[in-house]
């Protein structure tokens, strides 16, 4: 069976079985088409200047095919044959925002029954929707399953699929055992079967010759290279794991270089954060957390140019306390508190359009496992849980050390690794307000999350900001997200390539051919 009769097949086996989960889920495509065939300009907006701080009121962006023509500062233009007009009623108009680190195909469980498999290809599904729906309109995956990820691109871009634009890595370019260390048959029995279709999420090369397969098979028609680089598991039980040679580094590194690749590394440790000093890294990923930097470190770190995508709600996000009958010492912060509160509200009310309730009832359930098997009993039984103490280290060394390359000028993204339990997609604004939280201010979070990360993505040259002749990615928001930091969480209309593919009311008709918003004026 082809790939792609294989992945339909099990889509439409579960379609009818979750049909109760799928009410309210994702992104709603307006029935009336906006500006179909025509020039569409949106009217009386108020348009979020990214990149020095400010907005905007009554600017009209006009969009032709799928670029902004203009945006201007004049009386409105009145409907024709060829310009369609919709009035924004005072919303907010941003960039489309991006997720500079996620894995699209996981569908953020801690394993998957061979039974359930339907569902977690419908959960993927699902997560492009989610995305949509939240203004995200371009992710950065970085590790995922080949022959899931190229079938999901081919129907977004052919229409079928209602997601973002995916610049992606394919595999995690990894050695054997090394990060992530989780041998696949361990979470599916199934998992070296299903990969002829699907292919897996790590290269895990033992040699040589498979280095050089790797590489030839996984990275050269990808976007960039993908590397992991700490030499600690971060699986409960387990220790150190195997790490990249130098002639590893070396070949990799060369291979990138002849066919201008970035490469990217996961890194959360100052092992790692030391070794990788020598070559030319575009973006680290995550935050080293198991040390405090010295302000000499940082400095010489700004000077390299290269980016950081902290992905700092993953402390949050694995602040798991079910691991301690008490709370250490170290970690019972005012800060750590807070952010357990938030943890605690958010796991216990997931919105079911962000994860399939049956996968995140698994994922709470499997959390008890943390109180049922020591960190020994749980690698002897196979079960893979995050220890918690380098998240806990995010939070209080990990954050201190953002602040410190922020402070230095280090380009800071935003992504939130989604795909991870818990750490579910349509949540991108758990990352966006725990950066505020932690002292970005509002104007660097919007900043850092659009042209930052467009930057970070290589698509700055036509994403990132509205201006004239950029693509015409565009997010309406209610709430000014210069001054509230919970704006992302009301996201009324998306327009992503020139198309309104999300719409939160459905726009109506006046009786002067203009467009409105369902609710106008409601932003005013």
């Amino acid at each position: 069976m082809k790939r792609r009769e294989f992945l339909k097949l099990c889509v439409a086996a579960g379609f009818f079985a979750a049909m109760p989960d799928l009410v309210g889920c994702g992104a709603k495509m307006p029935k009336m088409k906006v500006g179909a065939g025509k020039a569409l300009a949106i009217v009386n907006g108020r348009v979020v200047d990214v990149v020095k701080g400010r907005v905007f009121t009554n600017a009209t962006i006009i969009i032709e095919g799928n670029r902004i023509k203009t945006v201007d500062f004049g009386p409105a233009p009145k409907p024709s044959g060829v310009l369609d007009i919709l009035d924004a009623g005072g919303l907010y108009l941003i960039p489309g925002l991006m997720d500079a680190h996620c894995h699209s195909t996981s569908s953020g469980s801690f394993s998957i029954k061979s039974l359930e498999a339907w569902r977690h290809l419908f959960q993927i599904r699902r997560q492009a929707e989610a995305c949509i729906g939240t203004g995200v309109t371009t992710i950065r995956d970085v590790g995922a399953f080949p022959g899931i990820l190229h079938e999901n691109i081919r129907e977004i871009e052919s229409g079928v699929l209602n997601g973002p634009r995916i610049v992606f890595c394919n595999a995690i370019l990894n050695v054997a055992g090394g990060h992530p260390d989780i041998p696949p048959t361990d979470v599916n029995a199934f998992a070296n079967v299903s990969s002829i279709s699907i292919g897996m999420l790590m290269t895990n090369y033992a040699n040589e010759r498979e280095r050089e397969r790797a590489l030839r098979e996984n990275c050269t028609d990808a976007n960039f290279v993908k590397l992991t680089v700490d030499r600690e598991s971060l699986f409960r039980g387990k220790g150190e794991i195997p790490a990249y040679s130098d002639d590893d580094l070396k070949r990799i590194f060369g291979f990138a270089e002849d066919r201008s690749l970035p490469v990217v590394c996961h890194c959360l440790s100052k092992w790692g954060f030391d070794r990788m000093k020598a070559w030319p890294v575009h973006s680290l990923e995550h935050i080293v957390a198991d040390e405090l930097l010295t302000e000499r470190e940082v400095e010489l770190f700004a000077r390299t140019g290269t980016a950081v995508v902290p992905t700092i709600t993953l402390a949050e996000t694995f602040f798991i306390e079910e691991a301690y009958s008490t709370l250490p010492r170290e970690y019972n912060t005012d800060f750590v508190r807070d952010e357990l509160v938030r943890r605690r509200e958010y796991i216990h009310n997931v919105p079911a359009f962000q994860c399939d309730p049956k996968i995140h009832a698994d994922n709470l359930a499997s959390l008890n496992f943390y109180r049922q098997y020591s960190p020994k009993e749980m690698i002897e039984h196979k079960i893979y849980m995050a220890k918690p103490e380098p998240f806990f280290n995010m939070a209080i060394k990990g954050v201190a050390n953002l602040l410190a390359m922020r402070q230095a000028g280090v380009p800071i993204g935003v992504g939130m690794d989604a795909g991870l339990p818990f750490a579910y997609f349509g949540s991108l604004h758990r990352e966006l307000e725990m950066l505020h939280r932690i002292g970005f201010t509002l104007p660097e979070v919007l900043k850092a999350a659009t042209i930052v990360n467009a930057k970070i993505l290589g698509v700055d040259d036509r994403l990132g900001t509205l201006s004239d002749g950029k693509g015409a990615d565009i997010v309406a928001l209610v709430k000014n997200p210069l001054e509230d930091s919970t704006a992302y969480r009301e996201v009324e209309m998306v327009w992503k390539d020139g198309r309104l593919v999300h719409s939160r009311h459905e726009p109506h008709r006046r009786d002067d051919g203009v467009l409105a918003a369902a609710k106008h004026g409601m932003a005013a």
